[in-house]
């Protein structure tokens, strides 16, 4: 941790890399601790992960654990890169669960990954990985419905009385996902809810 405090305000910052400043992430505005892993927010819209990355719960779909925060790069993966991010839009609050995650993004929208076996990620199973590479145990990877990052939909389609697609704030529980749309409405998916 190092701190600058010369002008009242403090900054923190990771240091990885076996305490060599030169390998520092930049300045983190947020920080979410899960079961396992732990997200990072920079100032300027990153996302770092670190920890366990069993169900994909880092945002990094090859199952690998990260012991040092790894910069995820949502932009490329999110969906399959089949939605990527409109122009100007930025990741703002994140949130680490049980062992999946979220975010949300400067223009509502609500990104999920990790765990979705109890419907946590609110996105239909298909859409999980199925040990691609054979680095977990099958029986494992087919009950975990590890899920990369995707975008949540949330409308009035999928969730009557909601009048708004724009979400303002994503909370991840044990088995679940919280989500606080722009009218006011409290979304939850997971826990068997799909």
């Amino acid at each position: 941790n190092n701190a600058n405090s010369s002008n009242g305000n403090t900054k923190n910052k990771v240091i990885v890399g076996g305490g060599d400043p030169k390998n520092s992430m930049p300045t983190v505005a947020d920080v979410s601790a899960g079961l396992n892993h732990t997200l990072f927010l920079t100032e300027d819209g990153e996302v770092w992960a670190t920890g366990r990355n069993n169900n994909i719960e880092l945002g990094l779909p090859d199952f690998y654990d990260r012991w040092a925060p790894s910069k995820v790069d949502l932009r490329s993966i999110v969906d399959g890169g089949e939605a990527s991010f409109k122009e100007g839009e930025t990741i703002v609050q994140v949130s680490a669960g049980n062992m999946h995650s979220a975010a949300l993004t400067n223009y509502g929208r609500v990104i999920t990954w990790g765990m979705n076996r109890h419907g946590q990620c609110g996105v239909s199973h298909e859409k999980a990985i199925v040990n691609k590479n054979k680095d977990l145990y099958e029986s494992l990877a087919k009950t975990a419905c590890a899920t990369p990052p995707t975008t949540l939909r949330i409308d009035s389609n999928t969730c009557p009385g909601v009048t708004t697609d724009k979400a303002t704030r994503v909370f991840t529980g044990f088995y679940d996902t919280f989500v606080l749309m722009e009218d006011g409405n409290l979304v939850r998916v997971g826990a068997g809810i799909r």
